[in-house]
């Protein structure tokens, strides 16, 4: 069995005005996504909530599709959630990018 969990990710700023989201940290660079409810809705995600999960994700593959080239991801940020265009990346890799390093010799 599969496990199909989101794996925490963190966003890091790098050059060049662009966003990269890496593995691990505080799970702030989030799927393009809304996850849906179990088939028999509850009292806190009711099937008005089930339908309009539907119709958002909808909207975001709407627009995921316009950047063939790019990430749409569901970021935080400290006044709430933000929609950026991002690319995976190792962190290590970003931050020698964006402080123009090169790795240790072996």
């Amino acid at each position: 069995m599969s496990d199909d969990r989101v794996k925490p990710r963190s966003y890091i700023y790098g050059r060049k005005d662009h966003l990269y989201c890496v593995p691990g940290g505080t799970q702030t660079c989030n799927p393009n996504r809304f996850v849906h409810g179990k088939p028999e809705p509850g009292s806190f995600h009711d099937e008005t909530l089930e339908q309009a999960t539907y119709k958002i994700n909808d909207i975001l593959d709407e627009v995921s599709n316009t950047e063939p080239n790019r990430e749409l991801a569901i970021i935080t940020t400290p006044d709430g959630l933000f929609l950026a265009w991002v690319s995976e990346g190792d962190e290590d890799d970003v931050l020698r990018d964006i402080l123009r390093i090169e790795p240790p010799s072996a």
